[in-house]
């Protein structure tokens, strides 16, 4: 086939590359109102063993369109991964428009930053990574959607996956982004971290005012069924904070089977907790309690009333971690050593100087700790 018959990405195949950077006179410039190669690439290409920082044509660097807010060095660092795994293929001779294809979708690909909005320049098109971050998904409980997080390791899904459970009146980010913290910290040493708003919480389906423990006991053990299908050759824990610790410990003595179970400043008080938050709430005249706006209904309050949290806890079986401040002014001290000497083998561990919510960096850092302790012991 003549060169004049070819189609054009074969005559743009085919044609000898440029081995060093344009002349001062070349009037063809880059595009650098997309991405700043000159920050990001080069330093990529170093970290990444290509020594001639100029062996890549520069007319054929990819051009990122990406979301607002990306740091430049997240995007040096998915360059930096990218390079590594296409690196072979550019030394064995292959054209540098497909080798930088291949940068552009496995590096992005391989540390899960962020969606590719659009690439231009390469013949890859448009890209979606298989895994970010941190993403979103949705669980249909009977009809009722619950929404929750991923928090994903940067090598994907691995062996261990949590399951992390808010507590009375949070969400899945709880407040000063606890679970956010906590999520990333895990997903950082190799855990893949799921984290759920229960029913009527957080941008989940169901009303606030129908909140009860036995149900979101139920909720707990259908989440981690759904897990199991799901990543069928993972290993499931279960953790909760809270009021969640009061449905993760129960939803294992109901057989929900985690492989280790950690309760985070777990509620055992719970009665006292409504009462308390009742006290200090609107009474409306059908007897719901108005608690900044969220409905505390009748059910909740007759339900902890006439429940022992402590009862049955002997039963679990699992790797337990009960773990609080010292300052925690929700749930006393007591409550949580109580509950940690009522499960066999269950490890106490206390951390100093900070409140319900783990607030501040060291104690955030040491429950982290304690829980990657107990998920690899």
């Amino acid at each position: 086939m003549s060169p004049r018959n070819r189609s054009p990405r074969s005559r743009l195949r085919n044609r000898p590359l440029r081995r060093s950077r344009p002349s001062a006179g070349d009037q063809r410039q880059p595009d650098h109102k997309a991405t700043d190669k000159v920050a990001l690439w080069y330093p990529a290409c170093r970290r990444a063993g290509l020594q001639h920082r100029h062996r890549l044509p520069w007319q054929r660097w990819p051009v990122l369109r990406q979301p607002e807010g990306v740091p430049a060095s997240v995007r040096s660092t998915v360059f930096e991964a990218g390079i590594r795994r296409a690196l072979h293929g550019l030394r064995a001779g292959k054209p540098a428009r497909a080798g930088l294809a291949r940068i552009a979708q496995r590096g992005w690909q391989a540390q899960g930053r962020h969606r590719i909005v659009g690439v231009s320049h390469l013949p890859c098109g448009q890209q979606e990574p298989s895994r970010m971050p941190t993403s979103n998904v949705v669980y249909d409980d009977q009809g009722v959607q619950l929404t929750g997080s991923i928090d994903l390791p940067e090598t994907g899904v691995g062996q261990d996956i949590l399951l992390l459970m808010h507590g009375f009146t949070g969400h899945r980010m709880e407040l000063a982004y606890f679970f956010v913290d906590i999520g990333r910290r895990l997903a950082a040493h190799g855990v893949t971290v799921y984290r759920f708003d229960f029913r009527g919480c957080g941008e989940s389906g169901g009303r606030f005012e129908d909140i009860t423990v036995a149900d979101q006991i139920r909720q707990v053990g259908a989440l981690m069924q759904w897990l199991g299908e799901r990543h069928p050759h993972a290993r499931l824990h279960l953790a909760g904070f809270s009021m969640g610790g009061l449905a993760a410990a129960h939803a294992t003595l109901r057989g929900a089977a985690p492989k280790t179970l950690t309760l985070i400043a777990p509620a055992g008080n719970m009665a006292e907790v409504v009462r308390r938050n009742r006290d200090a709430a609107l009474v409306l005249p059908d007897g719901t309690a108005d608690l900044l706006g969220l409905p505390i209904g009748l059910a909740l309050r007759d339900e902890v009333e006439s429940w022992d949290p402590m009862a049955g806890l002997e039963g679990i079986a699992v790797p337990t971690l009960v773990i609080q401040c010292s300052e925690d002014a929700a749930v006393p001290v007591a409550v949580g050593r109580a509950i940690a000497k009522s499960i066999p083998g269950a490890r106490w561990h206390e951390v100093p100087d900070a409140d319900h919510i783990f607030g501040r960096i060291v104690a955030r850092e040491a429950l982290a700790k304690a829980m990657l302790a107990r998920l690899f012991d």
